[in-house]
């Protein structure tokens, strides 16, 4: 029988000591791994920059300022601004699509029960508060919508923002409600009033514009020099010119008053003239030294800036209305767009503004429309030119080769 020694019996001792150095063994590795785990290897250079931006981040947010609010206060709407936006549309309209601004007409505000869709009109960023207006001008079925608001300034007065919604509607989508034209028969009547004027109303022509006028008195000045209550009144303005005479008549929107408006007695003198524009309108214009001259007229004149935008205007002084009136008659020259006769001062209009025009119209008498003349002649010329294309005989085939063979 084999008998174990001492040995033997020291060995559970000596696996409880071995076991235990293991142990310990095990957990001083856990606490190793777990020391590698939070704090991982990295480069200085990576740390150093983390470092800053963070820095830079916090300063940044520490700094930052929030801006004010773009919220405004809303302008309200004047009659003016209307008339403005109004006229924006119509000239704006007419130079888009290349017409006369006489075919553009804007549809009365209460005729328009409602629209059809998105007008797709420029979106307004960064402004609160503000209200929309809308114009519909419109040329032949077709509707082009505007929008157009008050942005207001602290020291000059608001602006006026007038912009073309991309939406183009037609009289179906629109709940419009379409009145008989009535231009035809208030044309009528001014012709029977030149009638009993003994007027030739074959030789001349008809000039029919939409207007606003905004008084009582449909723009026309009173002989009793009152000044007639305001209104705001929708109608036309006819104009007949014959020869080198025009005659002016002002409408409502129906025919029941046409009003025949005698034209301004004019002044003797362009300082005459100065006084009044200045005392009516203030510091708008300079007279300034330079001489203007026009072709076919054999006279110098002196030169006017009319307006913010500075429009030109030529002024030349003649001893007599009738000397005036001979000259505007005369001038052959391409920088002519509109030409008045306020009594002995010849005016002549260079750029084709409608602002420019509303205001020389107040305070003389249009005889002639250069402008518009030139554009129907070249009209006329193209017509004429494309339907002697359209006439002309084809091209004779050349004969063809005999074949051989």
């Amino acid at each position: 029988m084999m008998q174990f020694g001492p040995m033997f019996r020291r060995l559970p001792v000596f696996f409880v000591l071995v076991i235990a150095l293991l142990l310990l063994a095990a957990c001083g590795g856990d606490d190793s791994d777990d020391d590698e785990a939070a704090a991982p290897e990295s480069s200085p250079e990576m740390t150093d920059e983390v470092t800053d931006q963070a820095e830079s981040a916090t300063e940044e947010a520490t700094s930052f300022e929030v801006a004010e609010s773009d919220v405004i206060i809303d302008e309200p709407l004047t009659d003016e601004a209307y008339e403005d936006a109004v006229a924006y549309a119509r000239a704006d309209l007419a130079g888009r699509l290349d017409v006369s601004i006489a075919d553009i007409t804007v549809l009365p505000e209460d005729s328009v029960l409602g629209l059809a869709g998105n007008l797709a009109c420029p979106e307004i960023e960064g402004i609160e508060n503000i209200s929309l207006y809308y114009v519909y001008a419109q040329h032949e079925r077709f509707i082009y919508p505007y929008q157009f608001y008050l942005l207001p300034a602290e020291e000059t007065e608001s602006e006026l923002i007038v912009e073309a919604c991309e939406d183009r509607l037609v009289d179906d989508e629109v709940l419009y409600v379409p009145t008989p034209d009535a231009r035809l028969a208030i044309v009528d009547v001014v012709k029977a009033d030149l009638l009993v004027k003994d007027i030739d109303i074959e030789a001349g022509d008809f000039f029919v514009q939409p207007m606003t006028w905004n008084d009582e008195a449909l723009g026309c000045p009173q002989p009793s020099g009152e000044e007639p209550a305001s209104a705001r009144i929708e109608g036309y303005l006819i104009r007949y010119t014959l020869d080198s005479m025009i005659y002016e008549y002002h409408t409502d929107q129906t025919g029941e008053r046409v009003e025949y408006c005698e034209p301004p007695i004019g002044y003797a003198t362009i300082d005459a003239l100065m006084i009044t524009l200045e005392y009516d309108l203030g510091p708008v214009f300079e007279l300034t030294d330079e001489v203007v001259r026009y072709d076919g007229l054999d006279k110098d004149g002196q030169l006017m800036l009319l307006g913010m935008d500075q429009w030109r205007v030529g002024l030349l002084e003649f001893d007599t209305s009738e000397d005036a009136r001979v000259a505007a008659q005369q001038i052959e020259d391409d920088d002519a767009a509109f030409i008045y006769v306020a009594g002995y001062v010849l005016i002549v209009q260079e750029e084709t503004s409608s602002a420019a025009y509303s205001i020389l119209n107040r305070y003389a008498e249009l005889v002639r429309r250069p402008a518009i003349d030139r554009e129907q002649a070249e009209t006329s010329e193209l017509e004429l030119t494309e339907a002697a294309g359209d006439a002309a005989p084809p091209a004779e085939n050349e004969t063809p080769p005999t074949p051989t063979g």
